[in-house]
């Protein structure tokens, strides 16, 4: 309730809070040698890229944004 509001305007008033989110992510894959191999039909970093494209799409959806490293 919102008792300055409610006052001025003579009814009753709500105060409603709505919290500012920003998502944003920085993908990171990494492709050196460990990655390299696998089992079950794929590599490791592919499971990865699969996993950061995923949270990528997921982070657009949502209005956030994607950004790579230089």
């Amino acid at each position: 309730m919102d008792a300055a509001a409610t006052a001025r305007t003579g009814a009753p008033q709500l105060r409603s809070f709505h919290e500012d989110r920003e998502y944003n992510l920085m993908l990171l894959a990494d492709f050196r040698r460990p990655m390299l191999w696998g089992t079950r039909g794929r590599l490791r970093s592919v499971a990865a890229a699969e996993a950061l494209m995923l949270a990528g799409w997921k982070a657009i959806l949502a209005g956030g944004a994607v950004g790579q490293p230089c």
